[in-house]
């Protein structure tokens, strides 16, 4: 999969973010983790998922995530 299908763009109350979906992949039982293209919430014409939420929030959630990743990283590196 190249670049451009690997990537997503999610609009979380006006705000768009990108990231992977790969990225997303290494989040799971998350319902970031399982989008697809079948989803209510995704729109063909602008090629990304729309979510009704406060965009404050969201960025708090990817912090978290984040740091949730790095930390698993390192415990798995040691």
């Amino acid at each position: 999969m190249n670049d451009v299908e690997n990537r997503v763009t999610i609009n979380v109350g006006g705000i768009r973010h990108e990231t992977y979906k790969a990225t997303l992949k290494k989040i799971p039982a998350t319902r970031l983790s399982r989008l697809t293209e079948a989803l209510a919430n995704y729109d063909p014409i602008l090629n990304e998922y729309y979510f009704d939420r406060h965009p404050g929030v969201f960025g708090q959630v990817c912090s978290l995530a984040h740091v949730t990743l790095e930390c698993c990283d390192i415990a798995i590196a040691r």
